[in-house]
Order: C-alpha cells, then structure tokens, then sequence
C-alpha cells in the first residue's frame, strides 16, 4: 500500500530526524498550515498500524518522532524515492537555488530554479525571495539582468562564506546528491576535483600529525575543491595585509602553502597568497584532536580555566579530572576561536560544537560562554551577528530646538470605533474614512493636536499601494481638522493572545478583555527571524522616505513598547535595526522608542531623539521625570496614560505633564470594538455610570470606563477631562532640572 505525495514527504522528514521536532517547525519546513501537518499525520498513522508498524510518537514540549525499529522497517514497506518523486522542504529548495548561485556561472533564469527545485512558479518564486534574504545577511545581493539571467554581487570572502554555511556535506543525503549533480552539471570533473582534495586532506594529516574528525576531513575536501572551482573563474579571495601577516605566523600557514602548492601543480593554476591564507583560516576552524595543534593562541587555557570553574559551580558538581576535562573543551574552543574570529559560519560554532559533547547540560554551558566571547571580542548573541546599529540620535540642543517650536503635544493614541485592531482599520474592506472624519473632528473640538496611529507591517506586506493610499487620506483627514500624526512603525502588543497578524475578517474582542483582539506587527515569528528583516527594512524605508519631510507627520514612534509582551528583550534588536534604518533616510521629524517600565527597555532612552515612556504607575514618574532630564537631557513625551483608577486620573496627570512640561496621548479615543474603555465591575456600590450609552454588546454590566475620551455617540466620558484638555499649557521648568 502506498500513501500520497505529501504524507510521504512529512514521513521522510521524520525519518530524518534524530530527535522529536515540533509540528511548528514541521509545518514552517512544508510551508504548510499546523492544520495540514495534522491530516497527514494522521493519514500516515493510518497507513503505519495497516503496516503493523508503531505509530507517530510524541514527547510533550519537545515535539514527534519516529521510532528506530520503524525507522529500519520503513524502507522495505515504502520506497520513498523511486514510488514517488522526493519533494524538498522549502529551506532545502533555498539551499538548492543557492548552490546553483554559487557554483554556476552560466545563465540562471526562474525555469532552471523550477526544474532544481520541482515546485510550481510562485512557490519557487517565494523561495527565490527567501534566498535574497539569506544573501543579504551575508553582505550579497541577488541581481537579475536579462542577458545573464540571475547572479551574485559581493565580496568573494562573504560567498565563500556562505558556500561553507549552505554546502550539504552529508554524502548520502538526498540533498548532498542533488546539490552535487547541480554543481557537477557546471563543473563535469567535480567527483575528481573532490576525490584529489581527500587525498590531500589525508596526506596533509599525516605530515602534520594531525586527527581531523571524518566530518571536519569530508568539509575540508569539499570547502578546497569550491576554492579551486572559484580561482579558475579567476574569483579570488582579497584579505588586508594585517590579517595576512597574522595568518602566515601560524603553522597553520606551512600546512595550507603545502596543499595550495599541491592544487596548483595538479591543475596547472596560480594560485595567490591570499588563497593560500583563506585555506588557513579553513584549517583553523576545524576541529582536531591531536595534541599537536596549528597555533597558538595566548591565554586560551586560561579562558577555557574560567568556563571549566563556572561549569562546575553552576552544575553543583566537582569534575575528578578537570584537567582532563579542560583538555577536552580545549579540542572545541580553539577552532570556536576562529571561527567567532573570522565569522566563518553565521551560527555560534561554541554552543554547536559543545551541544554535541554536553548536550544534557547544553543550557548550563551557555551561561559560560561569554568568557570565550570577551577573549574573542565579539559576542555571538544574535543582536552583533546581525551588526544591528542604531544610528546617531539628534543632538540635546536639536531635540530642543524643535520642542520648543511646536505647541504642547496633547493626543491620543488612536483606532475608530469600528475596528477591533489595526489590521480591521486598515484594510481595503474596512477602512472607514467617514467614521475616522467624524471622530477626529471630536478630537479637534476637544482639544487635541496630535494621534498616535498605529501602522500594521502586514497590511503594507500585503498591498503596499493601497496601504500608502489609505495612509495619504488618513493624515489629509487628520489635518484637515488640525491634528498632526506620529506613525508608530513596529508594536509588540499582543493582548488577544495571538502572536501572528491574520489578514481577512478580524474576531470579535475577547470578551471583557481590554483591547481582547490587538495583535502585535510584525508578529513575533518575524520578530525572531533575521532573514525577513529586509523586509521590514524596506518598510520602514518606504514609509518613512515617503513622509520624512510631511509637515502633517510630527514625530515617529519607531517601536511602540518592545519587550513586555515578547520576554522581556526578544524584541529589542529588531527596534535597534530599525532606528538605524529610519535614520538612513534621514527624517526631519525626531524618532524615538516608546519605553515600558522595566529596567532594560530604558537603554533606549538614549537611542531617541526624544524620550519617550508609558505611563500607568504615576506613584513615582515625578521623580522619574527629573532624573530623566538629568540624565537624558531630552525632552519628554508620555505616549500611552489614562486609567481611571484609584491611581490615576485626568486632573492629576496634565497637572503633572504641565509642570514637568511633558508631551502626552493617552489610550484611546473613542469607545468601540477595540473595548478600550476596559470596564471593572464596582466592589462595592454597584453602579453602572453612562453604560446605557454603549450599544448593548458593548455592556457587560456593572460597568466603569477605564479609557477612551467619548461614547460612541460623541458624548464625552467627563466634561470636566474635555476642558482640561482644551487649556493644557506647560509651565516653566525649573532650572534645576539640568
């Protein structure tokens, strides 16, 4: 009995597996929905128990797998790759349409990636676009040119780079075999290139003394012969003269002019001292378990000390030999070593490499590593790899400058009534420009000059035109009515517990649930993954080089709150990036990153042009604000209050902007879908202020008005708020403050 293509593909990819994986990442590999992922597995469960085999089998938290007896029974009950054809995961077909990149030289057009990777035109199209991303994280670009088809830009040190990173070097795997017939189809004397590397890397050893591991001798082998593939394009190698220097001292150098001096009178090549110094680093990053080692790096066995005693006391154990284990962590670090050093593989090759040897005790190791990491002087934290840089912020005297010439902000952060988030704002379908007309013209009569209004990455993903069609109308609506805007570009929030944008028709609130259907943008798995940042990058670019001279924009909230939502600091390199990537275009209105209240979100407060914080704990914001200004020595601005509490009120909190001459929005405008208002049922008296207002899905009664200014009707919450509003003023700042 057979089963589908599909279910054969998803039971391959579990064969594979040494370790249960998650239908999470199942369903990411097949670019399918969880959904799909479950009605195969359930198909392939069914065709296991006819096969009298064990079923799918899971492990909580950790994800399923396949069990080692049905694993060797499988291969005679269905035979996966000459029933049906073998189709990749999508990572796999990136690979593929890379080494295609990387290997050939002839002309590449989107009909030779369809027959490599045996998917339909768009599916390799959204491939293709996740291998520019790749590319672009290693410094290369992906151009196309009618007459030459699809091409690489970029330094030949960064794609040697990425050769090493995306090479297959299991032979027997699928994707080995056909990474190897793509390259062989360009080069027909690929297999004996390789066959005359192996024998080197052998012969190399043996001179040398040397115990390379198989794994690091077949790397070597292949990483060599895409080195000669390269030099007879005439692509070299290009290192400055000081590393040059550092590389030839090692004995490392000796052994790499050897095998170079071996390729060149194999194939009649010259072959220059620059290559003969990236085979160096090539055989410096591998691994050996000789005591003979190719150099010597001071102080290593001092750092590797360190580890070795900081492992120790966060186990709770006393190793007998420690020297012994100090050896053996030793075979790990120095290759680690240049690795980190010359970035020879975008993963940490420490916590790899030690995973391997250590894997019960992986979690332990991490905490240890930063010592090899200041010895290196670099950290391997995914905020440097990705070189994130969060530009210059404006000089103090600038930043006051242009506080000084507008008025005091008074604003909102706003949402029509007729949307329950963002995306229900902004889409084609459901933008309400009339409703959005009515209510900012009560903003106008109330007082307010500015709206904080929040701008979904998906919709703008989706339909970048329309998006920026109905952006263009939103601020002509705006200021029309006097009101400045201050886009916010990323939002971590998340208070519907759905971590991921959906587009389409938006649910109803949680019901009772303040603000129970906003979803954050980009959405956490974009916030984690490096290689969709160009993306957002563009995003941020074209929004902001759109409006960044826009009288009508007053200010940019670059990421509203990153941090609370999302553990702690997940978010914050993203919101580094993107600072660094508005400031390349160079605004004239100020940007910032709106803080929450812990410790470590506070680190942009100098990053800003302007600070920026949220305000729900007042109890201690006067002595806040004063520190603030003599640290920062910016002007501030509160971007989100208001929670009608025995904490909090309108009166105090203006008295307290005033004094300290605070720019403010708070939550909300007008009550509706989002159920800002965010009522709390009375302890004691019961009562129900003003709910008859409301529309009665609106009334889970007895009820108080927590945000939001209006009813839906345009009647105000409290008179008393709309004048203090109307005549907020700023008073004069004490001189001590500075």
């Amino acid at each position: 009995m057979s089963i589908d293509q599909r279910s054969s593909q998803l039971l391959h990819v579990l064969i594979q597996k040494n370790s249960p994986i998650s239908i999470k990442e199942l369903a990411q590999n097949l670019r399918v929905s969880r959904r799909t992922v479950y009605y195969h597995l359930e198909k392939i469960n069914d065709w296991l128990k006819k096969q009298e085999l064990e079923e799918i089998q899971s492990v909580k938290s950790l994800g399923i797998f396949v069990t080692e007896d049905t694993k060797a029974r499988i291969p005679k009950d269905i035979q996966l790759n000459s029933t049906i054809d073998y189709y990749f995961t999508a990572p796999d077909r990136e690979k593929l349409i890379l080494i295609a990149l990387l290997t050939n030289n002839h002309s590449l057009y989107l009909k030779d990636f369809m027959s490599i990777t045996k998917v339909s035109r768009n599916s390799c199209l959204t491939d293709l676009k996740a291998v520019k991303r790749t590319c672009y994280q290693y410094q290369l670009e992906v151009r196309f040119e009618r007459s030459r088809g699809y091409f690489l830009i970029g330094s030949q040190f960064q794609i040697r780079k990425l050769f090493v990173d995306t090479f297959d070097y299991q032979t027997s795997s699928e994707l080995s075999s056909e990474m190897t017939a793509i390259w062989t189809d360009f080069d027909p004397d690929l297999h004996d290139l390789v066959k005359h590397c192996a024998r080197l890397v052998s012969h190399f050893q043996k001179n040398l003394e040397l115990q390379l591991t198989s794994e690091a001798s077949s790397q070597l082998s292949w990483q060599l012969a895409y080195s000669v593939h390269r030099v007879r394009l005439g692509l070299i190698v290009s290192l400055s003269t000081d590393e040059k220097g550092a590389l030839k001292s090692s004995q490392a150098f000796q052994g790499a002019s050897l095998i170079v001096d071996e390729l060149s009178n194999k194939f009649n090549l010259t072959i220059p001292e620059d290559e003969v110094c990236y085979v160096t680093i090539l055989l410096l990053s591998l691994r050996n378990h000789s005591e003979r080692q190719l150099s010597t790096i001071d102080n290593i066995h001092a750092i590797v000390r360190k580890m070795v005693i900081d492992f120790q006391r966060f186990s709770c154990i006393e190793f007998d030999n420690y020297q012994a284990v100090e050896q053996n962590l030793l075979i790990h670090i120095r290759p680690a070593y240049y690795r980190l050093k010359y970035g020879i593989q975008p993963k940490n090759p420490l916590t790899t490499s030690i995973k391997e040897k250590y894997g019960e005790v992986f979690q332990i190791t991490k905490k240890v590593v930063h010592h090899l990491e200041s010895f290196v002087g670099t950290t391997v934290d995914e905020d440097e790899l990705v070189k994130v840089d969060p530009g210059t912020p404006w000089s103090k005297e600038k930043a006051w400058a242009w506080y000084k010439n507008i008025s005091p902000i008074k604003g909102c952060s706003y949402i029509p009534r007729t949307a329950v988030n963002t995306l229900e704002m902004w889409q084609k379908e459901t933008f309400d420009p009339a409703t959005i007309d009515q209510e900012l013209g009560w903003a106008q009569k109330a007082g307010y000059n500015n709206v904080q209004v929040f701008l979904p990455y998906a919709v703008w993903q989706d339909e970048p035109e329309g998006f920026m069609n109905r952006l263009d109308e939103f601020l002509a609506i705006a200021d029309k009515h006097g009101i400045s805007c201050m886009p916010v570009l990323f939002d971590d929030a998340c208070l519907s517990g759905k971590l991921e944008p959906v587009l389409g028709k938006q649910d109803k609130a949680l019901v009772g649930v303040f603000n129970g259907g906003w979803v954050p943008s980009p959405g956490y798995s974009m916030v984690l993954d490096r290689s969709q940042w160009p993306d957002l990058e563009k995003y941020v670019k074209t929004i902001a080089s759109r409006y960044k001279d826009d009288k009508r924009v007053l200010i940019w909230n670059v990421y509203n709150k990153p941090g609370p939502y999302l553990d702690s600091t997940t978010s914050f390199p993203l919101a580094k990036a993107a600072l660094g990537w508005i400031r390349q275009v160079n605004p004239t209105q100020p940007v910032t990153v709106s803080v929450w209240e812990n410790q470590e979100s506070k680190q942009f407060l100098k990053m800003s042009d302007v600070v920026s914080i949220n305000d729900y704990d007042g109890n201690n914001f006067k002595e806040f604000f004063t520190d603030c200004y003599r640290n920062c020595k910016r002007p501030i601005i509160v971007t989100d209050f208001l929670m009608r509490t025995v904490r909090e009120n309108c009166k105090d909190r203006l008295a307290l902007f005033a004094e300290y001459n605070v720019g403010w929005y708070n939550w909300g405008l007008v009550a509706g879908r989002t159920q800002n208002y965010h009522f709390i049922r009375f302890t004691e008296d019961g009562g129900t202020p003003k709910a008859e207002r409301l529309p009665s899905y609106f009334r889970p009664t007895p009820l108080l008005q927590i945000h939001d200014i209006f009813w839906p009707d345009g009647t105000p919450n409290d008179q008393e708020e709309i004048e203090l509003i109307q005549n907020f003023r700023f008073s004069e700042l004490p001189h001590n403050l500075f």
